[in-house]
């Protein structure tokens, strides 16, 4: 699941580079929101791929597979980032 930050001129989340959970997350950044800011979400399915502009806040969340459905090793792979770097987070991690 993606989360991302539309709106606020540029200016940073609330939850900006620290790992919190989806709940307080979404708690957080609608209390702190002003009237131009939007969280918007995608539920991004296997075999998608998510094209994002450059600076457009963001996080992503693994959601578990249904009950037989999907592999339980499964890892995600990001590009890009700040530095152009790898990031690489496994189930339940968080990376923005």
């Amino acid at each position: 699941r993606w989360y991302f930050r539309a709106g606020g001129l540029g200016e940073p989340p609330a939850t900006a580079q620290t790992r919190v959970t989806e709940d307080e997350l979404r708690s957080r950044e609608l209390a702190t929101a002003t009237a131009d800011v939007a969280l918007l979400t995608l539920d991004q399915r296997p075999g998608e791929i998510v094209l994002l502009p450059d600076g457009l806040w963001h996080c992503t969340y693994n959601l578990r597979a249904a009950e037989g459905e999907g592999d339980s090793d499964e890892v995600v792979v990001g590009f890009g980032g700040p530095a152009g770097g790898v990031r690489r987070a496994q189930r339940g991690h968080t990376a923005s």
